[in-house]
């Protein structure tokens, strides 16, 4: 090969190498690739996942995935969920008396708020026994008894 055509190579390999760093930079900032944060109140997903809650009336929750996938790099596979879930006021007590939980001496940072909620009298129980018993393997976070308002709140990360 002659010098000229070698050289005419190397610039075309450098030009195609920036276009398409290029294309993968502005395919990963573009809006498509990212999630909205909507509250959901399908109980499907909550009973799929946390077989052991048992019946509820109402759920108030979120998901989204960790981190940021594009279409041109698989994206993480784990995904986070926080939210309510609303019960009757037997089951509240009955949750805080079978798993002897203990009030809480912090406040509780909660992700997100339903409407319907009053954090101004909440009382927040949690057992490591109750824990262990909602979440199945694979899942890591917690789940609290207001013992006032008859909520479940939930923070967990799902591999």
């Amino acid at each position: 090969m002659n010098r000229n055509i070698k050289i005419f190579m190397l610039i075309l390999f450098s030009v195609i190498i920036l276009a398409g760093a290029a294309i993968f930079a502005v395919g990963s900032l573009s809006k498509d690739n990212k999630q909205q944060e909507v509250i959901r109140t399908d109980k499907e997903p909550i009973i799929n996942r946390f077989p052991n809650i048992g019946d509820f009336e109402k759920c108030y929750w979120k998901s989204g995935v960790m981190g940021v996938g594009s279409r041109w790099v698989p994206g993480p596979s784990d995904y986070w969920m926080n939210g309510f879930i609303e019960i009757d006021a037997g089951k509240a007590e009955y949750l805080i008396e079978k798993y002897n939980m203990k009030p809480l001496n912090e406040d509780l940072q909660l992700a997100s708020i339903p409407e319907n909620y009053n954090s101004t009298i909440s009382k927040w129980f949690y057992s490591e026994e109750f824990n262990d018993f909602i979440k199945p393997p694979g899942v890591l976070g917690n789940f609290y008894v207001d013992g006032v308002n008859n909520m479940i709140y939930f923070e967990v990360v799902i591999s």
